[in-house]
């Protein structure tokens, strides 16, 4: 977890707690902190650029990597810490472009949250229907 400084002016108190309040009305992700020095106040959750994640066949993928297994299911490797997660329902909904809804968030607490589009994405319907073709 990564130590940050307390965002009131003249503070020089480090974030103790944080809670997820949910978004505001252009989507940005919106959280409840609190510092040492006892602040608490609301703050937006920054987001960079989106992650375009590339494909991987091997297994664990590495950071910022995508793996689909047997079934469809889709496991990120977290661009920040590198661990695996996965990204499905009913947190996550993959469209047919590969684009992650809603941004994603590393479940491991690194603090990585962004939007997410799995490059060379399929849809597990349409592999599943090449496979049948090619019989």
């Amino acid at each position: 977890m990564i130590l940050q400084k307390c965002g009131q002016e003249n503070c020089k108190g480090l974030i103790v707690a944080c809670a997820y309040i949910g978004k505001d009305a252009l989507q940005r992700v919106v959280v409840q902190v609190v510092c040492s020095e006892k602040h608490n106040y609301q703050v937006f959750l920054p987001i960079g650029e989106p992650l375009e994640a590339k494909r991987t066949l091997e297994f664990p993928p590495k950071k910022g990597e995508w793996f689909a297994d047997q079934t469809g299911g889709i496991v990120l490797g977290c661009p920040s810490c590198g661990k695996m997660a996965g990204v499905s329902a009913p947190v996550h909904s993959i469209l047919a472009s590969g684009e992650v809804k809603p941004s994603w968030t590393c479940p491991y607490g690194c603090g990585w949250h962004n939007f997410v589009t799995l490059e060379d994405y399929q849809p597990i319907a349409s592999a599943l229907e090449r496979l049948e073709v090619g019989k």
